[in-house]
């Protein structure tokens, strides 16, 4: 996975994708993964895709106030899911 992601981040557009991706995923999860697809999803997210983030936010300013609220999304679904998976 690491070279999948770093390959991704080699590319803004990529990397905003993906991230955009990663957040309907995560909204949706709750409908079609398992216990342990969940778990491992969310940590995958914060593993690899928290960091796209912060890579993207200092790559491109542009993109800054719509990179926070995706990682606001994120993180409430994810520490919401993280309660209720414990």
């Amino acid at each position: 996975k690491m070279m999948y992601y770093a390959r991704i981040m080699e590319s803004p557009s990529a990397s905003f994708v993906k991230i955009v991706d990663r957040c309907n995923n995560l909204s949706m999860m709750a409908a079609g993964f398992s216990r342990k697809r969940m778990i491992s999803y969310i940590i995958e997210t914060e593993k690899y895709v928290l960091p796209l983030i912060e890579k993207l936010k200092d790559e491109q300013p542009r993109y800054i106030n719509a990179l926070y609220l995706l990682k606001y999304q994120m993180l409430s679904i994810m520490e919401s899911l993280k309660r209720l998976l414990v």
